[in-house]
């Protein structure tokens, strides 16, 4: 059995009770999981596999992947969660790393941009609209760097950028 803290970036549905989660994990990067039995009213999981929760979580490898076991909500954002600008840019970090970051990857400083950045905005939830957008600058550069796509030049980075943004992930507009 393994045990780490992890951020829930995505849950899909399957069937009538269970889910598979996409988690950026402290120790593991980011995995894919199922969970049996989360849908159920009296599950134990629910409400501790939230996106966006940050959870201790325990799981298992099995032939058919990791499955779930166990999670304790860590922290459960719950400023951001009131504040729809907020949400919106918390669920961009979130989409940003379901979409670039590679499965069992480890890196301990992307995994501290995420927390850092749900953090900040937790802490900052009635922040302007125009502060937020200097928040996605600040963030999609990190991140950037960190997973070492051309930081040398300015122009690499807002190219890089903007492409993402047009073919992957949209900003959101407030």
């Amino acid at each position: 059995m393994y045990t780490t803290d992890g951020i829930i970036l995505k849950k899909v549905d399957i069937g009538e009770a269970n889910a598979v989660f996409s988690i950026y994990t402290k120790d593991f990067g980011k995995i894919k999981t199922t969970a049996q039995g989360v849908k159920k009213e009296q599950a134990k999981l629910k409400g501790h596999l939230e996106k966006m929760n940050l959870a201790e979580i325990y799981f298992v490898e099995g032939k058919g992947g990791y499955r779930l076991t166990s999670a304790d909500a860590k922290n459960l954002f719950p400023n951001l969660r009131s504040s729809l600008p907020a949400l919106k840019a918390a669920f961009y970090c979130l989409e940003f790393y379901e979409k670039l970051v590679l499965e069992g990857e480890k890196d301990l400083k992307l995994w501290d941009l995420l927390n850092r950045s749900l953090a900040f905005l937790d802490q900052n939830s009635g922040l302007p609209t125009g502060n937020l957008e200097n928040f996605f600058g600040l963030f999609e550069k990190e991140f950037i760097s960190i997973s070492g796509y051309g930081v040398s030049e300015e122009s690499h980075i807002a190219t890089l950028t903007r492409d993402l943004n047009v073919k992957v992930i949209a900003r959101p507009t407030f």
